[in-house]
């Protein structure tokens, strides 16, 4: 189900009734903007997650109509369905269908709201790739046995490493950060932490030794091994050694090859 984009000639108003059909039909539910974990779910997708809720901005200041957070997406998107944000360009869509790919929405084998690539079909699946920051969706080719790679997507419930490290952030909040790559993870009480909670207790491989980095005054993990200085490989790296596919098997995580096409 595509979220259509605004055309330079359309109306705001038609664009907004639009794009309300395409949540009233993916929902299954008309009255959808009454149920606030609904609406939650809706404006997770849209934004693929990049929401004030969940940012380190959290700490540092208030949602604004940029950086939304969710209360703000559930007025929003209530003041479309009655009408009075019709003439306010503060109410546009929090959502940029020209520079994503993912501009399909789509429901999930458990009932997820994902972001998908518009090719998408029934009996595709979602992967989670190693050294991949984002899911994929691949195609199923009988005949030999491999995959087409559709295009990236966004999956609320595998965007973060789940598939590999699961969902247990042991009292932590994980966040993203605008100013770094990792995600960050907040506890009350505690300082903002770039280190991966589910990863607590898990040794690092012999030789090795983690390290901070200060980026925009905030200190993030790098990984350092005293002997590796080969023409291959440099001894610093921002890749955490604990993640390479022989060390997460030997944590028992199941690990497909897939081949693409």
């Amino acid at each position: 189900m595509d979220l259509p984009p605004r055309e330079n000639y359309e109306l705001l108003e038609d664009y907004i009734t639009n794009v309300l059909k395409v949540f009233r039909n993916l929902t299954c539910n008309d009255d959808f903007h009454r149920d606030d974990k609904c609406l939650d779910e809706l404006i997770v997708m849209v934004t693929f997650g990049n929401l004030w809720d969940h940012s380190t901005l959290r700490t540092d200041s208030t949602p604004s109509w940029i950086t939304i957070s969710l209360e703000i997406g559930r007025q929003m998107i209530r003041l479309w369905i009655t009408g009075n944000a019709i003439s306010d360009d503060y109410f546009s869509i929090p959502y940029s269908h020209g520079s994503a790919v993912a501009t399909a929405f789509t429901k999930a084998r458990h009932g997820t709201l994902a972001c998908v690539p518009l090719d998408s079909c029934y009996g595709d699946i979602i992967v989670t790739l190693l050294g991949l920051s984002s899911n994929l969706v691949l195609r199923p080719q009988p005949e030999d046995g491999s995959y087409k790679v559709v295009g990236p997507c966004y999956h609320p419930g595998f965007s973060d490493g789940q598939a590999l490290l699961g969902d247990d952030f042991r009292g932590w909040e994980k966040l993203w950060c605008i100013n770094t790559w990792p995600l960050a993870f907040w506890k009350e009480g505690e300082s903002l932490s770039f280190s991966d909670p589910r990863l607590d207790g898990v040794p690092l491989p012999v030789g090795y030794a983690e390290r901070a980095v200060e980026m925009d005054e905030k200190y993030v993990p790098y990984w350092i091994h005293k002997f590796e200085h080969g023409e291959y490989m440099e001894n610093e790296r921002v890749y955490d050694p604990r993640m390479p596919e022989h060390r997460v098997k030997d944590r028992g995580v199941p690990i497909q090859r897939f081949r693409l096409i």
